[in-house]
């Protein structure tokens, strides 16, 4: 499981409630008032940022029809940079959590500004032997003290690339760079070209040229990763009375809380199992008991100790849920659970299984349960591998396709929609892999250069009323 990157240890948090309420209000307050949308300070702002969607088969006609720019989708940190006049010396970032983390800023030649915000991500760049961060922007909201979101693409970025080019100096800890944009049937390149770059990435964004800037979900900007990386975030919820097994939650079309699926730690399992048995051979050192021989595993700590069993565990689980109403929930019955439990190795042999089973019964209680609620409320993040193996909470048999946790999502406090979760499902299930993807690259040009033709004939005409 890959670690998220921490910016709590690289900016210095906003701790102050009043300070950071006042800051996300005025933030809200211009965005939402500027789109015709009402908002005053005593409401709840979620995060203001857009969100795309999942590309899927259907989105090719926006593809086909608009004007879109590309970018690689950076596996990083998604953060808005704001900044106030009444702060001069700090830029603020805004993450999705609406948490605030404050950087130095330098103005060139003493160059003024006011309220800006720009939106975009934070990540790692490992250049040989040297890492830092770049923050790159890719879209722009506020400039100046003006809201700008509601013109095009082209103008915004043009924006963004006078705050970096014109009014700033270079950060020394952090850079900060305008995103490279490309026209929409160049994203096979794109992709082709991700595997080059020294950051992380993990797929690709679609950002229409000529439409407003759009907070909340956007259903024009769409995101597309391969399926090995199409992944959702759900909130973990351990079951009460179990050790390891969670319910993965997501939102619901009421604004409730939903159980989507059933995870169980197994990687928890195993790292408490080594737990023990590093504890029991640390007994066999200063005693007569008996000793593992090394690197070798011990069927009857997964099968017998680990919650006695494999179907004790299901029991628990069907105990505790209301199956009924999830599967009535979801509209479906494949509601599955992943299996916890390591193989059995038949082929081991012991002679004194009893002892050493003793041994591990006698300290299980004590160690057992050090990973065994790590993950309890917090947001995990997802990824579906169809050949995996799991057991369906049903009817206890083995069936493949399982959701394996990729990382813990330190900058998120929600989980997807329903909605999201099953367009992503889709778009697994549909296969839209880059390859897809390059053979509809022909019309998108195609349809581009149409486009383009039209726009300059529009120009002549005006250009000879004009006269």
């Amino acid at each position: 499981m890959e670690n998220e990157l921490d910016i709590s240890k690289i900016f210095w948090k906003l701790k102050k409630k009043i300070a950071r309420d006042k800051m996300l209000a005025q933030i809200c307050t211009k965005i939402y008032n500027s789109i015709g949308r009402r908002f005053n300070s005593t409401q709840e702002c979620e995060f203001p940022g857009s969100h795309p969607v999942t590309l899927l088969k259907k989105n090719f006609e926006d593809l086909n029809k608009r004007d879109y720019y590309v970018c690689e989708k950076s596996d990083g940190v998604r953060l808005m940079l704001n900044y106030l006049p009444e702060n001069r010396e700090y830029m603020y970032f805004l993450d999705r959590k609406n948490e605030f983390y404050a950087h130095p800023i330098k103005f060139k030649n003493d160059r003024t500004l006011n309220h800006t915000l720009f939106d975009g991500e934070l990540f790692e760049i490992k250049d040989d032997d040297r890492k830092y961060l770049m923050y790159a922007i890719y879209d722009a909201v506020i400039f100046d003290g003006k809201y700008i979101g509601n013109l095009s693409l082209n103008q915004r970025l043009t924006y963004a690339m006078k705050f970096v080019n014109e009014y700033i100096e270079k950060p020394e800890v952090l850079g900060i760079t305008i995103k490279k944009m490309s026209k929409s049937y160049h994203c096979y390149e794109i992709y082709k070209q991700t595997s080059q770059q020294k950051h992380k990435n993990d797929g690709l964004i679609f950002t229409p040229v000529d439409e407003p800037y759009v907070p909340g979900r956007c259903n024009i900007l769409f995101k597309w990763k391969p399926a090995e990386l199409n992944t959702v975030d759900l909130k973990l919820k351990l079951i009460p009375g179990t050790k390891y097994t969670y319910e993965l939650l997501c939102w619901s079309k009421s604004s409730e809380m939903m159980v989507y699926d059933i995870f169980i730690d197994k990687e928890g399992v195993e790292m408490d199992e080594k737990l023990c048995l590093e504890k029991m051979n640390e007994n066999a050192n200063t005693s007569n008991s008996t000793k593992l021989p090394q690197n070798q595993s011990f069927p009857e700590i997964s099968d017998n100790i680990l919650q006695d069993g494999i179907q004790s565990q299901l029991n628990c689980v069907k105990n505790t849920l209301d199956l009924d109403h999830i599967i009535k929930k979801r509209k479906t019955e494949d509601l599955n659970i992943n299996d916890t439990f390591s193989d059995v190795r038949n082929d081991l042999t012991y002679d004194d299984k009893q002892k050493f089973t003793a041994n591990i019964q006698n300290i299980s209680a004590k160690f057992i349960s050090k990973n065994s609620e790590r993950y309890d409320g917090l947001i995990g993040e997802f990824w579906y591998d169809p050949s995996a193996e799991k057991i369906d909470l049903v009817d206890n048999s083995f069936v493949n396709g399982a959701w394996i946790l990729h990382k813990i999502r330190i900058d998120k406090t929600s989980p997807n929609s329903y909605k999201v979760v099953s367009n992503i499902m889709l778009s697994i299930y549909e296969s839209l892999s880059i390859d897809v993807l390059a053979e509809n690259v022909g019309k998108i040009y195609k349809n581009w250069k149409e486009r383009e033709e039209l726009k300059r004939k529009d120009m002549e005409i005006s250009d000879f009323f004009r006269k």
